[in-house]
């Protein structure tokens, strides 16, 4: 009875590249394979165990472990290179397991080189065929082509020199040891290479047959149930869908309630976007969805058009002189321009390390001035984007403008107790001129042909309040305080609140908490002087008209449009139920939009408020600019961050219609009125009879 061994194999190998990660490779092929049941020797299915020895050993005499391994194993195979006869622990494996088990039983392998230079002197001695060449002892062949060639250097010279290029003839060899594993199998098996390889296909075409079959039947059966699941988890995806269109939709009213139509219109067709005609909420969403359309088409009052997100607290807005654009800082060191009709961002604009505060347009809209609170103003090219120039100028920005002729700009940094008057040339960008006032100053206003400046201080001092040079700041006129007597009859100088060039640079207005004055700059006459109170929080509590015809000043919650000439009261405007805080005044359409502290505003046109109570969404902007044409305003709120474009025209006619409804067309877009004397369509075209 034959001897049953521990291991089928024993691999026998030099610890170095390729020899070890083909050795390695070889020890998991042979431990996988399953060969075919016709050559189980036992009648019984088998696998292979194959011992391999992990660490290079530099003692003369094997070691226990191995010799017991050799002893226990059938067969011995060694990997041969042209390093192998190198190594004395290799020559001892084969010269052991020859006086243990003889010769038949010795597969040698060849990785490198001629079975002459690369057998050690113990295979050498097993030739085996009658004419006794190393050829007939070779089991197996994985020497990849270029390693055949007569010039190849050996894998000794590329492990030392050139790895990728051992790592790439490894890869090649290790492709070959895929087909020359039968050729070692069968020298394990006593059979055929040709017979093994053709048995083992068989085998793995049975196997492939029987797994095909099987995942047929599996999938056949996964097919139904994920059909079952599909179409219950359909179900569940249309109702979590109808659930959050519902949603979506009632989003959209809330907003339309707020006055902003056209984002509730996108909000409603992104709740649309999801729903199929084949869902049971398709009708009732539908229709929705075409009532905030035709509110928002058909409105009765002022909405807001879109928003434009800031991410600035701190920033000013500019609107360009064709009322095209908007300008305004963005985030926290960049800013852009969007276009006034739909508030798509045209164009952003870097150069900034910290907030841009204040923007301003060139006369000829072609330039955009951005200054920052990092000391820099930086000149934009509005079509290009590009940086034109730089100024560099400490302190906080508070005032930019270009001269009346463009030629010149001037700009004035606070800091905490002095500021900073400067005057560039437009063509070159050059400084003209500089001053400092040396206190406190509360607020300035250049005049436009950019002659002389108007500076009030802080302090209530007898310079308070003075006219100066744009070129030195010399002053040219101290404006004297109105001189008054308190319950204690002590006598003070009452201070100025605000003061302002008039819009034709020939006067001043002058604000304190108690009255409004105009004042000649010819011959300092007083053209007219109104006693009105004013809030002490209040600014700039005033609008003048740009050709100087009406003034439009705020007295706590209430507005007087006085004429600009005389100063007499044409109109009083009070909004009943407004805690009014911010306005703004269009001369053209005769128009005022005012906002309470609540975020509503209301509008008064004519002597009438026409608009009252509408919901502006969010926090009350503190910021107010009309278009020339009164068509829309543009608010700013530092709190939220937000730009929002208000369109002030009603899309629907205000005047009422006297008639009584005859019939309606099928699709409701039209009806028959009669006035008593005549039909006619909803359009008001007349339809005599």
């Amino acid at each position: 009875m034959e001897k049953e061994y521990k291991y089928d194999a024993f691999i026998s190998y030099r610890h170095v590249e390729p020899d070890q990660s083909i050795a390695k490779e070889l020890h998991r092929m042979i431990e996988s394979f399953k060969p075919p049941k016709e050559l189980y020797k036992t009648g019984k299915k088998t696998g292979f165990r194959v011992f391999r020895d992990r660490e290079e050993l530099a003692a003369k005499d094997l070691s226990t472990s191995i010799e017991e391994a050799l002893q226990e194993s059938h067969y011995l195979i060694v990997l041969c290179s042209k390093r192998t006869p190198l190594s004395e622990w290799c020559e001892k494996e084969v010269r052991t397991f020859r006086a243990l088990h003889g010769d038949e039983r010795i597969i040698p392998v060849l990785i490198e080189g001629e079975p002459e230079e690369s057998f050690s002197a113990p295979l050498k001695d097993l030739k085996r065929g009658a004419d006794e060449s190393l050829q007939d002892v070779l089991a197996a062949d994985i020497r990849p082509e270029e390693v055949l060639k007569k010039d190849f250097p050996g894998y000794e010279t590329l492990q030392n020199e050139n790895k990728g290029k051992l790592h790439e003839l490894t890869k090649q060899a290790l492709k070959l040891l895929k087909t020359e594993k039968y050729r070692i199998l069968a020298a394990m098996l006593s059979c055929s290479f040709g017979d093994l390889k053709q048995r083992d296909k068989e085998r793995r075409g049975r196997l492939i047959l029987t797994i095909s079959s099987l995942s047929g039947a599996i999938f056949l059966l996964f097919g139904i149930f994920m059909a079952n699941a599909y179409q219950k988890a359909e179900q569940a995806r249309q109702e979590a869908v109808q659930s959050n269109a519902r949603i979506l939709m009632k989003t959209s009213k809330d907003i339309a309630k707020e006055g902003d139509y056209l984002k509730s219109v996108l909000v409603a067709q992104e709740a649309m976007k999801s729903i199929g005609k084949n869902m049971k909420s398709y009708e009732s969403l539908s229709g929705e969805e075409s009532s905030i359309l035709n509110d928002a088409i058909y409105h009765g009052g002022a909405s807001t058009l879109t928003s434009i997100s800031t991410g600035n607290k701190l920033t000013y807005i500019a609107l360009s002189n064709n009322d095209k654009y908007i300008a305004y800082g963005l985030d926290n060191n960049m800013a852009a321009i969007a276009d006034v009709e739909n508030g798509e961002v045209v164009r952003e604009f870097s150069g900034h390390s910290q907030q841009v505060k204040l923007l301003v347009f060139s006369n000829d809209d072609k330039l955009l001035v951005s200054a920052s609170f990092d000391g820099s103003v930086i000149i934009h090219d509005v079509e290009t984007g590009e940086e034109k120039a730089r100024l560099e100028i400490p302190g906080v920005p508070m005032l930019t403008r270009f001269s009346e002729d463009g030629t010149q700009f001037f700009y004035v940094s606070f800091t905490s107790n002095t500021a900073d008057f400067y005057v560039f040339d437009t063509t070159n960008w050059k400084e003209i001129s500089k001053f400092t006032v040396a206190e406190s100053v509360r607020f300035a206003d250049i005049k436009k042909d950019g002659s002389e400046v108007l500076i009030a201080l802080s302090e209530n001092n007898d310079h308070q309040l003075t006219r100066r040079s744009m070129k030195d700041g010399s002053i040219l006129e101290v404006i004297e305080r109105e001189v008054k007597v308190d319950a204690m009859q002590a006598e003070y100088s009452v201070p100025y609140k605000t003061a302002s060039y008039s819009a034709d640079g020939e006067s001043m207005l002058l604000f304190t908490d108690w009255d409004v004055r105009k004042i000649s700059l010819s011959d300092k006459s007083l053209l007219f002087k109104k006693d009105i109170n004013f809030s002490s929080t209040a600014v700039r509590p005033f609008i003048e008209s740009p050709n100087g015809e009406k003034l439009v000043v705020q007295s706590y919650s209430k507005l007087f449009i006085l004429d600009g000439k005389s100063g007499e009261i044409q109109d009083e405007v009070y909004f009943e139920n407004l805690d009014m805080k911010y306005f703004n005044y269009n001369y053209e359409t005769n128009t005022i939009i005012a906002f309470g502290e609540n975020g509503k505003y209301s509008i008064w046109k004519d002597k009438v408020v026409v608009e009252d109570g509408l919901n502006y969404g969010g926090v009350a902007p503190s910021e107010l600019k009309y278009l020339k044409d009164g068509s829309k305003l543009i608010a700013n709120s530092h709190e939220s961050r937000t730009i929002k474009i208000i369109d002030t025209k009603s899309r629907i006619s205000a005047e009422p219609v006297y008639a009584r409804v005859i019939a309606n067309s099928n699709d409701s877009s039209k009806m028959i009125l009669f006035d008593g004397r005549d039909f006619f369509d909803f359009c008001g075209q007349w339809k005599n009879e």
